[in-house]
């Protein structure tokens, strides 16, 4: 999918997905008032799209699922794998509408798919001679490390970069991309190719261009465990993270990120929070 379709609301919403999918629906009931023969469209994809959902789910090795429950699963799978088969066979257009928006989303791939190869095809010869490759693995580590992790310019930030200036001390900026579903391409992807990622790390290398520097990018489902990790893997004497600004209810709904890092955290790991 395009970056832009990526980004989430704090519920785990595609954010840009879901308005389009909204005002589409709109538009078409604007025009279109015979709702049976819309209905009719949806059938092939919608049983597709659940039949799919359970069998991947039941051929999951990795979740945790008592033997009765994956055979249900199973047996429900099969039972909608024949009715789409029948839709597919009985309804003609619902079968060409799900061909059509298929094929016309592989096509729209096939080009985002060629735009990014080319963008970063021209970002390594770009960065191929620039400073910014300060997270090369080749570069040493140092004990007694400073680990700032952020999600955006600011205070936080900024006060890392001071610390580190001031106590000559190696900063490491971790940047984590926080996602409901990580797949394989996410975990090799570079930071390179995400925008946030790469203003943070270009503004820091400005900030301080003198510093020893080293820049972490980990997509991950769970930032409380990769920072408490990272922290523990690099060796680092202090922590700094921002506090999040979120509303009572989400912070309530999603925990308090501090207080979980904090307990995982090595005692021997000094953790400094910025608000």
């Amino acid at each position: 999918m395009p970056e832009l379709f990526q980004k989430l609301t704090p519920f785990g919403v595609p954010k840009y997905p879901l308005l389009l999918a909204v005002s589409a629906m709109v538009t078409i009931l604007l025009f279109i008032q015979d709702i049976a023969s819309l209905a009719n469209l949806y059938a092939v994809g919608f049983v597709g799209a659940i039949a799919l959902n359970i069998g991947a789910h039941a051929a999951d090795r990795s979740i945790d699922m008592r033997k009765t429950e994956r055979i249900f699963m199973w047996s429900t799978c099969f039972l909608l794998t024949l009715i789409e088969i029948t839709l597919f066979v009985t309804k003609p257009d619902a079968r060409r509408f799900a061909i059509s928006i298929m094929a016309i989303g592989l096509v729209l791939r096939m080009f985002v798919v060629e735009y990014r190869q080319k963008q970063w095809a021209a970002k390594k010869i770009t960065l191929r001679h620039s400073s910014l490759f300060a997270d090369d693995m080749r570069m040493p580590l140092h004990e007694g490390a400073i680990l700032c992790a952020v999600r955006a310019i600011g205070k936080t930030l900024d006060f890392a970069i001071e610390e580190a200036k001031q106590y000559h001390q190696p900063l490491y900026i971790l940047f984590i991309r926080e996602q409901k579903i990580v797949t394989t391409d996410d975990r090799s992807r570079a930071w390179v190719d995400d925008e946030e990622a790469c203003r943070i790390f270009e503004f820091a290398k400005q900030a301080a261009p003198d510093i020893n520097m080293k820049f972490f990018y980990v997509v991950s489902t769970s930032p409380v465990d990769t920072i408490a990790d990272m922290a523990e893997k690099l060796h680092v004497s202090r922590l700094i993270l921002g506090q999040p600004r979120h509303s009572l209810l989400l912070r309530l709904l999603r925990g308090n990120i501090i207080h979980e890092v904090s307990e995982k955290l090595s005692s021997e790991i000094d953790l400094i929070v910025i608000s």
